[in-house]
C-alpha cells in the first residue's frame, strides 16, 4: 500500500503531464512510464503496457499489461489482462475476467465481480482511510508554510517602514561583525529561554518571565526577518530600494526552507544571526546615543 501512497501524491503534483483525452494517451505507451488520466477514461490494449495507471474520471479497461500500481478515483474498471501491483478503485464497479491477474491487493468501496479463472493474489477489501493521509500532511504543511510566509513578509514590510535606519544599520553590522553577530545570536537564542525559566523559579520573577517566554515568538521573528534582510542586502546593494534587498533575501531564506532537514537549520542560523545583528547594532546605537554631544 505504501507504493500506492507514493503514487497518489505523484499523480496529485503531475498535472503538467495530463492528458485529458484518453485516446491520445493509449497511442503511445511505455513500461518505464505512468499513464495519468484527468478525464476521459482510458485503455490499455492487449499489446500495451505501463509501469503505472491513475485515472482521476472515466472508465478504464486494462487489457495490457500494469506492471505497479491502478488507481481509479471516478469510474468503472474492468481488467482482462494483468496489474502486478494493487488495485485501488474508489467510485466505480470493479470486474475481474476470467484469465486476468491482480498480483496485489484488490482495494474497491463497493464489491468487485471476480470471475472464475481470474487471479487475486492479494486481499479483497475496502480502500484504506490513511489513503489519503500524505496529501493531507502536504496540505496542513504547505498551509502552514504559506502562512508563516505571510506573517515574516508583512513584519519586514514593518520593520522597513518604522525604522528604515535602523535596517539599514543592521545591514552594516552584517559587513563589520559576522562573527560577533553569529556568538551574541547563539547566546540570545539559548540564554532567553533558559533565563526566563531560571527568574521564574523566584515568585517575584513568575510575571517577568512569563513575559519573556511569550514575546520570545516575536523576538525570534525579528531575528529571522533581519537574518535575511541582512542577506538581501549584501546580494543587493545601494543604492538599490531596501523593499527589492528584502524580497531577494527573503525569497532565497523562505526557498531554502523547504529542502527537507536542511531548511530547518537554514531557519535556525538565520535566525541566529539576525538575533546577533540586532542585539550588535541596537547595543552600537546605545553607545553612540550616550556619547553623542548635547
Amino acid at each position: 500500500m505504501r507504493r500506492t501512497l507514493g503514487l497518489f501524491v505523484m499523480a496529485a503534483a503531475a498535472i503538467l503531464v495530463i492528458a485529458p483525452p484518453a485516446a491520445a494517451q493509449t497511442e503511445e505507451h511505455d513500461e518505464h512510464n505512468a499513464l495519468v488520466v484527468l478525464t476521459g477514461g482510458a485503455r490499455v490494449a492487449s499489446d500495451q503496457s505501463f509501469h503505472d495507471v491513475v485515472v482521476f474520471d472515466g472508465d478504464v479497461t486494462i487489457d495490457g499489461q500494469v506492471h505497479e500500481t491502478l488507481v481509479v478515483f471516478n469510474g468503472d474498471l474492468e481488467v482482462s489482462g494483468t496489474v502486478g501491483g494493487d488495485v485501488v478503485v474508489f467510485n466505480g464497479d470493479v470486474a475481474v475476467r476470467s484469465g486476468a491477474s491482480v498480483l496485489g491487493d484488490l482495494a474497491s468501496t463497493r464489491d468487485p465481480v471476480i470471475e472464475d479463472g481470474a487471479e487475486v493474489a492479494g486481499e479483497v477489501r475496502k480502500p484504506s482511510k490513511d489513503f489519503f493521509r500524505p496529501l493531507e500532511v502536504f496540505a496542513a504543511r504547505a498551509i502552514f508554510w504559506l502562512a508563516a510566509t505571510a506573517s515574516f513578509l508583512l513584519l519586514g514590510f514593518l520593520l522597513l517602514w518604522l525604522a528604515p535606519r535602523g535596517m539599514d544599520a543592521v545591514a552594516r553590522t552584517w559587513e563589520t561583525s559576522k562573527g560577533s553577530a553569529a556568538l551574541w545570536g547563539v547566546i540570545l537564542l539559548i540564554g532567553l529561554p533558559v533565563g526566563a525559566v531560571l527568574v521564574m523559579l523566584t515568585l517575584v520573577g513568575i510575571p517577568f518571565g512569563l513575559g519573556t517566554l511569550f514575546a520570545l515568538g516575536l523576538l525570534y521573528s525579528i531575528g529571522y526577518v533581519a537574518g535575511a534582510w541582512a542577506i538581501g542586502r549584501s546580494i543587493v546593494s545601494a543604492p538599490t530600494s531596501r523593499w527589492v534587498a528584502f524580497l531577494a533575501g527573503f525569497a532565497i531564506v523562505r526557498l531554502l526552507g523547504l529542502i527537507p532537514i536542511v531548511g530547518g537549520l537554514v531557519s535556525a542560523v538565520v535566525t541566529v544571526i539576525g538575533l546577533g545583528l540586532a542585539a550588535v547594532t541596537v547595543w552600537r546605537a546605545r553607545g553612540t546615543a550616550v556619547t553623542a554631544p548635547a
